[in-house]
C-alpha cells in the first residue's frame, strides 16, 4: 500500500482539497489482487486504491464524482 501511495503522490494524480460546507465525503478502500504466472506462481501482488461507489445516491452529486480509481 504504501508503495502504491507514494507512486499516486509522485505522478501528481491528487490534490488535496478541503471539503465544502454541508457536503460529505465518500469512503475509500484497498482492493488487493495477486497476478500469477502460466505454472501458478505468483507473479505480482497487487493493490488498487477505489471509492466506494455503493455509497453514492443517484441524482444527488452524482455527476460530480469524478474518477473511481486515482490513475
Amino acid at each position: 500500500m504504501a508503495k502504491e501511495i507514494e507512486a499516486l503522490e509522485d505522478k501528481k494524480v491528487w490534490t488535496v482539497e478541503e471539503l465544502p460546507l454541508g457536503k460529505k465525503s465518500i469512503n475509500c478502500k484497498w482492493v488487493f489482487k495477486l497476478k500469477y504466472k502460466s505454472n501458478g506462481s505468483i507473479k505480482q501482488y497487487k493493490a488498487l486504491f477505489v471509492d466506494r461507489e455503493d455509497e453514492q445516491i443517484e441524482g444527488y452529486g452524482y455527476n460530480e464524482t469524478f474518477v473511481p480509481v486515482p490513475r
